[in-house]
């Protein structure tokens, strides 16, 4: 809203599609702006804008979306779940944390504590 803007100016405002993900330049012109809260109006803040040509396929996300709103995915993805191992070694030893590797376990952290060195493992179960 702090933005000089001339009302005979073109615009384009860039949207990425709800549902589509394309990036969408939509052109438009400044119907009104203000930068403060009108309290015997109750309009707030901002800028308005009337839309330009768009092409259909564009104009039927956009319209869908504005009727639906955010529409949550039916069946969320369930969160990840880990285990976790601790080991402490005098040194490194490529060959185990090889075989490690290859059972589905990661090195998450380590670090020297001591004549030791520490390790933290984590694997998706």
């Amino acid at each position: 809203t702090r933005i000089a803007l001339d009302p005979s100016d073109p615009l384009r405002l860039k949207v990425i599609l709800p549902r589509d993900g394309r990036d969408v330049v939509i052109p438009c012109r400044l119907v009104w702006r203000s930068e403060r809260f009108d309290p015997d109006t109750g309009r707030a803040a901002g800028v308005a804008v009337r839309f330009g040509e768009l092409e259909e396929p564009a104009r039927r996300l956009l319209d869908a979306y504005s009727r639906e709103g955010l529409v949550p995915q039916t069946d969320p993805a369930p969160a990840d779940r880990f285990e976790y191992r601790s080991l402490e070694r005098p040194t490194l030893d490529v060959e185990e944390l090889n075989r490690l590797g290859l059972d589905g376990w990661e090195l998450a952290a380590a670090w020297p504590d001591g004549k030791l060195v520490r390790l933290v493992l984590l694997r998706r179960i």
